[in-house]
């Protein structure tokens, strides 16, 4: 709270409705939430969205090939029968890697999803050679910051976040290992339960020594990037 706006911290979109009669008493506010965002980051509706988006802004040549389900197995079960290709697999209601799994056939997501899911979700086409740290995979938390509305919207990225690693090394996918979650997922909530796990303290702290962290800084992470592939450049990176 300050003297010329609020910052309100919202969890979940239906609280937003409780404080916007308070917003009024303040010239600037800001949340942390906007109406709608908890539709918009379901994984099947933020997949439509990616493509009904395609032919005006597109292409996005870091989306993967998605199939979104059920709607779109038939095509998927075609494309499986012409390609070896792995697969990751998303259920609907899943959240904090919980339900993701991999496979290689129609055989294998059938036999998986019945036990698993209910065949809603999204199946992405699985990216085999992600950059790596030490042989580890991870992945970066990255904040922005909408300001304004209409012609005047504003994005923000903060320069400094996270970056989650995986706690056992990455390994090419194949029918052998499939199953290794924690040397293909990133996320927190499953490999903090692993032996390998490095607990790191508050990232953001300046005299936090986080290099081996499993959870460390951006800022940590992308130096390391430096040092393990000199080619790397750090503004085109921000570009």
């Amino acid at each position: 709270k300050g003297k010329h706006g609020m910052v309100y911290y919202i969890m979940q979109g239906r609280e937003l409705e409780t404080v916007m009669p308070k917003m009024k008493g303040f010239k600037r506010n800001f949340v942390s939430r906007y109406p709608g965002m908890g539709d918009m980051c379901e994984k099947r509706n933020f997949s439509k969205m990616m493509s009904l988006a395609a032919p005006f802004l597109g292409p996005f040549p870091w989306w993967p090939r998605t199939f979104v389900l059920p709607e779109e197995l038939p095509a998927l079960t075609e494309e499986m029968a012409q390609s070896p290709r792995i697969w990751i697999v998303k259920p609907e209601d899943g959240s904090q890697g919980d339900g993701i799994f991999l496979v290689q056939s129609a055989k294998d997501l059938h036999a998986k999803a019945s036990a698993r899911m209910s065949l809603g979700g999204v199946v992405q086409q699985y990216l085999t050679k992600p950059l790596l740290l030490k042989g580890l995979k991870f992945d970066l938390r990255l904040y922005v910051v909408l300001a304004g509305s209409g012609e005047n919207l504003r994005c923000v990225l903060c320069d400094e976040g996270l970056a989650r690693f995986c706690t056992e090394p990455y390994e090419a996918p194949a029918l052998k290992n499939l199953h290794k979650v924690m040397g293909h997922l990133t996320n927190y909530s499953l490999n903090k339960r692993a032996e390998n796990f490095v607990h790191g303290g508050d990232p953001f702290m300046d005299e936090l020594n986080d290099e081996e962290a499993s959870k460390r800084s951006l800022a940590t992470a992308l130096a390391q990037v430096e040092a393990e592939y000199p080619e790397f450049d750090r503004e085109r990176f921000w570009a």
